[in-house]
């Protein structure tokens, strides 16, 4: 399973997942910054949830 943040023109920001995970419930939580820990500005982003083939991306707004 791999979750990434993407800013809303497709550029990289952030992988906040990359492993394998047990059935169940889990939470991840972005805190607003990149890989090198520069915080973003408020705007929209890109979720990006990749599983076994299957990707799906949602929009979500960091608000500062």
């Amino acid at each position: 399973m791999e979750i990434r943040i993407f800013d809303i023109k497709g550029a990289y920001v952030k992988t906040l997942l990359n492993a394998e995970l047990h059935p169940g419930c889990h939470e991840i939580s972005w805190k607003g910054a990149d890989d090198h820990g520069k915080q973003m500005g408020s705007g929209v982003y890109l979720v990006m949830l990749s599983v076994q083939g299957y990707v799906q991306t949602q929009k979500i707004t960091l608000i500062r």
